[in-house]
């Protein structure tokens, strides 16, 4: 029962030297902030995305015994076409024919393709740093794409419904969440500071930490008085200093 005491004890006095400090948290906290701020946006290279939309037809009567009336012919034809596009054919084939010294996985990567709520129209998004760069190649994805999926696949058209969008605006960033990640960053370090200042400092602030520590039992305290201390501050008895401080005459 005494060590739990103590540790309830030793919890209390922790909260209070930090509540006593906080200023020290929020101003780490600012600083953390300040400087993830000015890293993530030094650094970070805006982005756009442009998309298109295609309408994949293939006739019922192809393949039967399968109802393709329900949500099956949706999902596969998206799965099929999702795979097809992003595959290494075609971004092979885009490489080639715009003369980019990238490799076909540059292209894949920043490809998406979404189906249009389980119909068979496909919305395919390219990313890319430069919004003109992002519509040339999203096109010829667009071209290169229906001829694949048509020849593979064997459904009866591919049309576009509409070809790469310039985008109006980059993408939205991740600088707002640097910069509260950096900020709860610097607020833990600075608490997990304080916390190891408070778990080294032995100072023996009261008779409680006296006969708590060194076993001994205080015969008396005295407490301060503002005539034996003329000098000291108001708030010494708060910070637990009993020993008066004597003005020799």
């Amino acid at each position: 029962m005494e060590n739990r005491n103590e540790m309830e004890f030793d919890l209390v006095q922790l909260i209070r030297h930090l509540f006593r400090r906080g200023w020290i948290i929020l101003l780490a906290a600012a600083i953390f902030a300040g400087v993830g701020n000015y890293i993530s946006e030094s650094r970070l290279v805006p982005t756009y995305t442009s998309h298109c939309r295609i309408y994949v037809y293939r006739d019922p009567q192809s393949d039967k015994g399968v109802d393709y009336n329900g949500l099956l012919l949706a999902n596969q034809m998206a799965n099929d076409c999702k795979v097809l596009i992003t595959g290494v054919n075609v971004s092979q084939k885009v490489v080639e024919e715009l003369g980019m010294n990238v490799s076909p996985s540059y292209i894949s990567s920043r490809l998406t393709v979404t189906s249009q709520d389980n119909t068979r129209i496909l919305q395919i998004n390219y990313i890319d740093s430069d919004p003109d760069r992002a519509v040339a190649i999203l096109n010829k994805v667009c071209e290169i794409a229906s001829k694949e999926i048509q020849n593979t696949m064997k459904v009866e058209s591919v049309s576009v419904i509409y070809g790469a969008q310039r985008p109006t605006g980059p993408n939205p960033n991740s600088v707002q969440r640097d910069t509260l990640l950096a900020g709860a960053v610097g607020a833990a370090l600075a608490i997990a500071v304080l916390v190891v200042m408070f778990l080294l400092d032995d100072t023996m602030r009261n008779e409680d930490d006296v006969e708590r520590f060194l076993g001994l039992s205080t015969l008396s305290a005295i407490p301060i008085c503002d005539e034996l201390n003329p000098g000291g501050k108001p708030n010494d008895r708060a910070k637990g200093k009993l020993l008066a401080r004597i003005k020799k005459k």
